[in-house]
């Protein structure tokens, strides 16, 4: 077994998991489906970091998948 197969993100009452590793990618591709959908926010956050909107919803993805 793969070191990060070893972590569970979820987990249900019949002890069904859903593995970490999983989880964060799902939360990633989650937040990307927002951050598309809500152009306001998405104007407004990449102009406060002084970045191209297209280049802020890569970097928030790329970091919702490794922090949650």
């Amino acid at each position: 077994m793969k070191t990060y197969q070893k972590y569970w993100g979820k987990a249900d009452k019949n002890e069904q998991c859903h593995l970490l590793t999983y989880h964060c990618l799902d939360v990633a591709a989650v937040g990307n489906t927002f951050l598309n959908q809500h152009h306001v926010l998405r104007k407004l956050l990449s102009k406060q970091l002084g970045l191209e909107e297209s280049t802020f919803v890569a970097w928030s993805t790329f970091f919702l998948a490794l922090l949650i």
